[in-house]
Formats: C-alpha cells, structure tokens, sequence
C-alpha cells in the first residue's frame, strides 16, 4: 500500500505496508522498516484476518453479523462431522455453533474438537433456541467458552466474539 507511518509504544518511524491476498480471498498485512532485509526487521509481522467456522445454520447468523466487515474470514459446516473435518484441515481461531444438528449435536462434535490436541485451545461459541439451565451447563461441560440463546442479540455475539479472539491470541502468545 505504500510508506505507511508505523506506531508502538517506542514511537513512530517511517514504514512499509502491504496487503496480498491469500488463497480464499483472506488479506494478509506485512509491515516492515524499509531497507532492512526481513529476517533482521525487528517490526516485520504479519496479521491475518480471524477465521471463524461457523457451523449449520449458524452460517447464516455469521454472514449478517459480520455484513460491512472484511477483518473476519468465516469458514462454513453444514453439520457436526464437517465441523470437525474443517476446524483439521483449516485452524479457525473461534468456532459458533449450534446444539441441535442432524448426525453429531453441538455437545459432541465440541467434545471431540476438545480432545484433538490441534484444535482443543479454540474458543467455541454456542448459539441455540435450547434455554434450559442443564443444556447450558452441558455446553459449557463439554468444552464452549459461551452459550448464547436465540434469538440472537447481534451487538452481544459480536462483543463474545471479539473478546474471545483476544483472549485466544493473548493465550496463543504466551505458550
């Protein structure tokens, strides 16, 4: 994008910035002091957009939810089974689900993505008509972080969201 001031708590300094397109369409940002190869740029990072996979119907709530918003990539499953295939194959960093689906219910296939050990330190989000206290107490015992009850408040799902993304980043940079 071009010479771009950089900012950190040590101050400013002049910089490069560039976008590239991964494959699916996902931006990806590279800053860097200019003139230093990138292996010695103490400032050379790159960010990539947050992947959410987004199980059964809950594709649909994501898709509203993140309108307007380019800074999420949203990986879809159409049930429990390919919830699980995807979050393998293709490391999302939060999973929103549903409870109720045909095959694998929500509690399952979280359980088992609890129990791989690539996929166990990502965030799973519940979102359900199921209101009962021993449904919550169940999703949260098999491993989701939050439960939240239809109908969807999209201001709400939005803030667990981000604050599980930074948590998850947070966590991720301290191992």
């Amino acid at each position: 994008e071009g010479a771009t001031p950089l900012r950190n708590e040590h101050g400013t300094a002049p910089g490069i910035q560039m976008r590239i397109e991964r494959a699916g369409g996902a931006p990806c940002w590279f800053f860097a002091l200019p003139g230093v190869p990138a292996e010695m740029n103490p400032m050379w990072h790159e960010t990539v957009a947050p992947a959410i996979l987004a199980a059964r119907g809950e594709a649909r709530v994501i898709r509203r939810l993140l309108e307007g918003y380019k800074s999420y990539r949203v990986q879809h499953a159409k049930d429990g089974w390919e919830g699980l295939a995807v979050a393998r194959q293709n490391l999302p960093d939060l999973i929103v689900t549903d409870l109720t689906m045909p095959g694998m219910d929500g509690f399952e296939t979280c359980r088992r993505l609890k129990t791989n050990a690539g996929v166990a330190q990502v965030p799973v989000i519940f979102l359900t008509g199921l209101t009962e206290t021993e449904h919550v107490v169940h999703a949260l015992g098999s491993g989701g972080v939050h439960y939240l009850t239809k109908p969807i408040n999209m201001d709400e799902l939005r803030a667990r969201i981000r604050v599980h993304l930074t948590n998850a980043r947070s966590a991720q940079s301290a191992r």
